[in-house]
Order: structure tokens, then sequence, then C-alpha cells
């Protein structure tokens, strides 16, 4: 049975290939091979297989159309990046008051009661603030994949053409990882805190993080 089922799975991965190579054969339709190479796997169709309207007038004004759409939707994606990251840098400047007010303190259960009663609820909100940063990024990467897709069917060049262009050109994609976790570890390093209070407030912030992923 287990090698019937193989050879099942493996008639099946040689058919998708096949469509795939056919459908990349023709004139204006992406395989999923290219469009995942040029980054449009997820693209709206009309966007997608924008060349499968033959005539290059009415090609270049579908794209020009389709363009004033993926602009709008970058304008607004990227002023809610800024604002997020306004929000983010604004919080954090709270944040460093919060632990220069506790390195102020001589006493250490004083710089430890500062942090868990003010600090660790701007950990919060810098997290709560900050976790939208990533998807805004990935949007904004996505909606440049269809403009650079668009802007060379608007130039009325061919399919080929405008694969060969983007797949030459220098990657822009950026990683964007926030380890909010590295940042929570290295404020309690920067104040020594306990090995108790450091642990308490670390469960917390776990404890925190599990009950938001699972709403």
């Amino acid at each position: 049975m287990a090698g019937v089922g193989a050879v099942s799975f493996l008639a099946g991965a040689g058919v998708k290939m096949l469509i795939d190579w056919q459908k990349s054969k023709k004139p204006g339709i992406l395989s999923m091979g290219q469009a995942r190479t040029i980054g449009l796997a997820y693209a709206e169709p009309e966007i997608k297989n924008i060349f499968t309207t033959k005539n290059k007038n009415k090609r270049a004004k579908k794209a020009g159309e389709l363009l004033k759409e993926q602009y709008a939707a970058r304008e607004r994606y990227d002023n809610k990046l800024k604002e997020n990251e306004k929000t983010a840098e604004k919080i954090r400047q709270e944040l460093n008051v919060t632990i220069d007010k506790a390195r102020g303190e001589s006493v250490k259960k004083l710089q430890q009661n500062i942090m868990v009663s003010e600090g660790f609820s701007k950990i919060q909100r810098l997290r709560e603030s900050t976790k939208s940063i990533p998807t805004s990024l990935n949007m904004l990467q996505d909606i440049d994949n269809k403009i650079g897709w668009l802007e060379q069917a608007e130039s009325k060049i061919t399919k080929r053409q405008a694969i060969d262009n983007l797949t030459t050109r220098e990657p822009i994609t950026q990683d964007y990882d926030l380890k909010l976790d590295e940042i929570y570890a290295a404020l309690m390093a920067s104040l020594e805190l306990s090995t108790r209070t450091e642990e308490s407030m670390g469960e917390d912030w776990l404890n925190d993080i599990n009950a938001k992923s699972e709403e």
C-alpha cells in the first residue's frame, strides 16, 4: 500500500509540474513557479495574469487602472507603519525614563519595585504597538511586488521581458524580526534584578503572550 501511495503522490506531482510547465508556455499566464519567483504567488488573478490581455495598449490601460489601486494601498500601509513606529518610539522613550528612574535608586529592592510596577506595563504596551509592524512590512513588500509587475505591463513589454527584468533586480526584502523576548531579557539584565523577581516578571510576560496568541 505504501508503494501505491508513493506512486500516486509522484504521479500527482508530475501532473502538477506538467500543468505549470504548460502554463508557463502560454503567452500571458504565469506558472506558480514564475509567480513565486517574482513574489506574486498570492496576487489577484487580474494582476497575476495581466499579460493575458494581448493588445498592448489595452493591457497598459488596464495596468494603469490597477496601479492606482496599489499606489493607494501602499500609501495606507505606509502611513499605518509610520504611525505604529511613532507610537512604539514614544513608549520606548517612556520606558527609558522608567529604567533611568529605577537605576537612580541605590536600593536594589526599590529598583525592582519600580520595574515591576511601572516598567512591565510599558514593555507590554511596546509589544502591542510593535506586533503589527512586521505585518505592515510584509504587506508593503507584497504591494511593491504587484506594482513592479503592473509597471512592467504598463510599459508594453512582453511577459518574458517583464519576468527577466524582475528576476535580475537586487532583492529588496528586509528582515524585520522583533525579538521582544530578547528586549525583555536585556532590560532585566540591565537592572540586575533578583532571579526570583525576574522569573516572576518573565512568567507574567509569557502568560500574557500566550493569552494574546489564543485570542
